[in-house]
């Protein structure tokens, strides 16, 4: 039945207005902080236009500027597309770039509940470069570094929502579930600190709630698992053991 508010109009009509001030509040934040910008133009020579018409044509103009700028003023050019940050490095020989989320990260390190607070909100929106398995690995030291508690309403939490949401479509399963495997089998050697084996929980928990929810079997998991690990029959029997707690105490899904 369709639920219906005192006054006779739908829930969804009241739905659809938070998710719409949600929206408009988020992108308020986003302008409020670009007005905060020093802005910088940089003038392209006909010259320059002309020798460099291809890549231009390619990636347009402002991105051509911007990476020009980056180098002139000495700057890190930051950029959320791989292939914007191919054609710098092609151009500049370096790699002085970055993608947003790493300029966050490098931010927030030492205040990572604000970072996870912000991959959280950009976890809701399908932001598509979440993280690698590096920054799980860092994120996860940084945690247990500066937060001693866990449980409901803790930053692990936070944490635990990051993982939910860059998993719930395909294409994000098929490209998080590898670095978040090869995160905790590198993070191996600390399982007995504080709460690095809580963190190991929470992701194996969200990896199997998804093989669940995908129709994977949970067989070709540990088949991963065996094989990653094969070389180490330590470290393969203790990821196995933790798959089968966290079987046990969430079930299968």
């Amino acid at each position: 039945m369709l639920g219906i508010n005192d006054d006779g109009r739908p829930f969804y009509e009241d739905m659809k207005k938070e998710n719409w001030n949600k929206r408009r509040d988020f992108l308020r934040g986003i302008y409020d902080l670009f007005k905060q910008m020093n802005v910088q133009n940089i003038e392209l020579s006909p010259e320059e236009l002309d020798n460099k018409k291809k890549i231009i044509d390619l990636i347009g103009k402002p991105d051509y500027e911007s990476i020009l700028l980056s180098k002139e003023v000495g700057g890190i050019y930051i950029a959320d597309d791989l292939f914007l940050r191919k054609i710098f490095r092609m151009i500049h020989q370096n790699n002085m770039h970055s993608n947003s989320i790493s300029f966050l990260f490098e931010h927030y390190l030492n205040n990572i509940d604000k970072f996870v607070e912000i991959q959280k909100k950009l976890s809701e929106w399908d932001y598509q470069y979440l993280y690698n398995a590096e920054m799980i690995i860092d994120t996860i030291e940084a945690l247990n570094n500066q937060f001693h508690l866990v449980g409901q309403g803790t930053v692990y939490d936070s944490f635990e929502m990051v993982i939910h949401n860059s998993m719930r479509t395909q294409i994000g399963f098929s490209i998080y579930e590898k670095e978040l495997l090869s995160a905790i089998f590198s993070l191996y050697d600390f399982r007995l600190v504080l709460h690095y084996e809580h963190c190991f929980k929470i992701i194996l928990k969200k990896i199997v709630m998804y093989y669940s929810f995908y129709g994977n079997n949970l067989l070709v998991l540990k088949a991963k698992i065996k094989f990653l690990l094969g070389k180490y029959p330590l470290r393969k029997r203790y990821f196995l053991d933790l798959l089968a707690d966290v079987l046990r105490i969430y079930g299968k899904f």
